[in-house]
C-alpha cells in the first residue's frame, strides 16, 4: 500500500529526477517552508551575477564583470534576508 506524502520518511523520487522537495518551497500540510521567497530570489541573483562576472571575464570588460560581483553580493544580502525572516517566523 502506499505511503501518504507526510508519512514518508525520504523524499519523492520521480523516475531519476532529483527529490521533489528540492523542485519546491511550498510547505505540504505538516511539512516546513523549505525556502523563502527572498531566498529564492537572492540565489537567482546570485546566479546571474556569476553569469555576468564570467561573461566580463571572457570579454575583458570591467563593468561587467564589476556589474556582476555586485549582484552576488545583492543576492547573498537578499538571502541571508529571507533566511533570517524564515527562521523567525518559526
Amino acid at each position: 500500500m502506499a505511503q501518504s506524502i507526510s508519512n514518508r520518511s525520504e523524499p519523492l523520487k520521480l523516475k531519476g529526477l532529483l527529490p521533489l522537495f528540492m523542485y519546491t518551497a511550498i510547505a505540504l500540510s505538516d511539512m516546513e517552508i523549505l525556502m523563502s521567497k527572498d531566498e529564492l530570489k537572492g540565489e537567482e541573483k546570485k546566479l546571474k551575477g556569476k553569469v555576468h562576472e564570467a561573461e566580463g571575464k571572457v570579454t575583458h570588460n570591467k563593468g561587467k564583470q564589476v556589474t556582476g560581483k555586485m549582484e552576488q553580493v545583492e543576492g547573498q544580502v537578499q538571502e541571508d534576508v529571507g533566511k533570517l525572516k524564515r527562521k523567525t517566523h518559526h
